[in-house]
Order: C-alpha cells, then structure tokens, then sequence
C-alpha cells in the first residue's frame, strides 16, 4: 500500500509549529486532522523562554533546539493518534525527520516575485518540489523533504494543496494557543 493510499484510508495528517510569543516565549503545538481538516486531536506545550545563556551557547541553533527536541519530539512521541505525515510550516522543524517514523515535510509559500528557494539552502538530502497553488494566487508552494523518505510524500502533498489550504490548520493553532494564554499562565 502506498503513503496515499494509507493516508486517505486513516485520514490522519498532522501539522506542527513553533510559535514565538510576543515576551520572546516559545510553544510548540501539534494538530492532527483527519482528511477533511476536522480536528481529532490537539497538543501543545507549556511557554518556554530561553534564557540569556541558553541564547548564546545554542546560538543560532536555538529555535531548532527548541522546536525539535523540546516541542516537535515530545509532542509527536505523546500523541494517541499516528499520522501518515506531519506537515511544517519552520524550516527549522525539517529535523523532526531524523526522529519520527513519519515524513515530515515543510511546505513553503512564496509570492511571484520572491526568489525560491535553492537546494543548497537545504542540504543534498532535502528535496524541493515546485507548485502552484489552488488557493493563493500568485503565490508557489514548495514542498521540501529529506530525500531518503517515502517518495510518495510529494505526491501527497500536491495533492493535499489542491484538495484543501494547506496553511489554515496552521492558523486554526496559532488561534487555540492565543486562547490557551489567555485563559492560564501555564502557556504565557
């Protein structure tokens, strides 16, 4: 059976993001949906603020750090449901490949215009695939993930753009986590 297949059978995409707060705080946050976008589960983690020594030892390596292995990793590994593909919108988060049994794919937007994204940027174990998109016009999505993957994830990934705004989860996050914060001070 391939990614596809197994994908529109189990109706399970997860979607993953770092959010930084306006107090330079961090929370990482995990939605899993199934094919038509409903939620079926939602994860998030507690406020993380890094301190003055942490930002200079980690340095630009920082949000990494901070979004695969205190957000990305325990997130995925807590989670009750089992995605077929975890979708990202940092490309920071690509390292969440290295340890989840899920391809983990970035997709980019990029306005006409703007430059796209080169290989190099990513290293010669990513992989970039270009599209338009159905929602957003004027606009390219590129689709990175690491090479050694399941190659049907690109496959999935186009055809998940054109079948739904593949960025909305992402806001539909930021929205709960803005809720969270407001109502308790264990997310500020």
């Amino acid at each position: 059976m391939s990614i596809i297949e197994s994908i529109f059978r189990s109706k399970s995409i997860g979607f993953l993001t770092l959010h930084e707060t306006d107090s330079d705080d961090y929370l990482g946050a995990y939605l899993i949906t199934d094919f038509e976008g409903l939620p079926k589960e939602f994860r998030c983690t507690h406020s993380i603020t890094p301190d003055d020594v942490q930002k200079a030892l980690y340095g630009d390596s920082l949000l990494s750090y901070i979004g695969v292995e205190l957000c990305g990793k325990p997130l995925i590994q807590s989670s009750k449901n089992r995605p077929r593909i975890i979708i990202i919108d940092k490309s920071f988060l690509l390292k969440l490949s290295d340890h989840s049994s899920y391809p983990v794919v970035f997709v980019n937007r990029v306005e006409n215009g703007d430059d796209l994204s080169d290989v190099e940027e990513y290293g010669s174990e990513y992989q970039i695939e270009r599209m338009e998109s159905n929602h957003y016009e004027d606009e390219t999505l590129e689709i990175i993930k690491k090479r050694e993957d399941n190659p049907d994830s690109i496959q999935l990934m186009k055809k998940l753009c054109h079948e739904f705004d593949i960025f909305e989860p992402f806001n539909r996050m930021l929205n709960a986590i803005e809720s969270l914060r407001q109502k308790s001070s264990r997310f500020r």
